[in-house]
Parts: C-alpha cells; sequence; structure tokens
C-alpha cells in the first residue's frame, strides 16, 4: 500500500503488508548536489606554485581537449615556480 498525503507531497509511505501498523517512509526530495570544495576557503593568488613541467603537461592537456575550453584560462594563468640551477661558480661567491 502506498500513501501520499497532500501536506507532505515529497514524503513517500508504504507498508509491505496490510499487517502492518505503521507506514515507513521515503523522502522524495530532490537532493541537490553540495560542492565537494568550497572554493572561498582557497586563496587562489596564493603564493603556492606548480611546477613548470606540471604546468606545460596541464597546459598540452588543455591543447589535446582532454580539459574543456572553459577551463582552460585557469591552467594557463596557473603560476610555475622556476628553480635555479646552483653551479659551483654560484657557491663560491
Amino acid at each position: 500500500m502506498i500513501k501520499i498525503e497532500k501536506d507532505n507531497p515529497t514524503l513517500l509511505k508504504y507498508k509491505t503488508s496490510y499487517k502492518d501498523n505503521d507506514f515507513k517512509i521515503i523522502d522524495i526530495r530532490r537532493k541537490c548536489r553540495k560542492s565537494l570544495v568550497d572554493l572561498k576557503l582557497f586563496n587562489l593568488n596564493s603564493d603556492i606554485k606548480i611546477s613548470l613541467e606540471k604546468k606545460k603537461d596541464l597546459v598540452s592537456l588543455c591543447h589535446s581537449n582532454a580539459i574543456p575550453k572553459t577551463h582552460w584560462s585557469f591552467y594557463e594563468t596557473l603560476e610555475a615556480e622556476v628553480k635555479a640551477i646552483n653551479t659551483e661558480a654560484d657557491e663560491s661567491d
């Protein structure tokens, strides 16, 4: 037996037997997806940088259409850290 009340149309009440006294309840409201990450928590202009190699790989994924065009500007504007190459001449100064 299925029962839907006018006051609560998003609650589906049911019994599997007439012998049952109480109805079991299913909430059939559409549940919206919540964002897994709240981007407001992150400061995207922070000093965190990715390696130059990683940035090149991400940009190449953009140009090979593995990443949708709508996201390209994010990956292309990521800051990459440039590592200075230490030489023995630099260390002697």
